[in-house]
């Protein structure tokens, strides 16, 4: 009796389960979640400007091998971070020690995201950095043509022909910076 019971409740418990994921779900209309037709991302592939508190500014534009960025005759380290981001303060440290070592060959560009424009121009200078650092919208469009920042902070190295060499997440030690910038001379 006991075997038949269990049999029967399994048999149940089955069709169950198979009826919950085959019926429709009970709306009112048949409307789908996302249209066919809808756009799912931005065009990054249109022309941008970082505008820097150097009071200077970098035109760059995605391509299909990165990143076509103006004045780009050097290696470029763009770093994102923000101003409340205690870890990012650490690392701009380390990022002015390479600004000053690497200064014929490298170009490091601070990007502030999640700040509003006052903020950064007054921490790019409290902090002295020794490098720009570029506020604004078009830093949030740039972090998007990357393919988002999921954390800060975040590096970014290219080439001379914006070709992205590296990317970096988290707090990275100059030794490993240096070797990077020094390998892919």
């Amino acid at each position: 009796m006991k075997k038949s019971v269990w049999i029967i409740t399994f048999l149940l418990f089955t069709f169950g389960i198979f009826y919950f994921f085959k019926s429709e779900p009970k709306t009112a209309s048949k409307t789908p979640l996302i249209e066919q037709n809808a756009t799912l991302s931005t065009d990054y592939t249109k022309p941008f400007r970082l505008n820097l508190t150097d009071k200077n500014f970098i035109k760059m534009q995605k391509t299909k091998s990165g990143f076509s960025i103006e004045n780009n005759a050097t290696m470029t380290i763009f770093a994102f971070f923000a101003s409340w981001c205690e870890a990012c303060r650490v690392q701009n440290e380390i990022l002015n020690s390479i600004a000053a070592k690497y200064t014929s060959n490298v170009q490091v560009i601070g990007v502030l995201i999640n700040d509003d424009i006052d903020k950064n121009a007054t921490y790019a200078f409290a902090d002295n950095l020794k490098f720009p650092v570029a506020f604004g919208e078009s830093n949030d469009y740039f972090a998007g043509a990357l393919g988002g920042v999921a954390g800060i902070p975040f590096m970014v190295m290219f080439d001379n022909k914006g070709k992205i060499i590296e990317n970096f997440s988290g707090l990275v030690p100059e030794e490993i910076l240096s070797t990077e910038i020094e390998r892919n001379f």
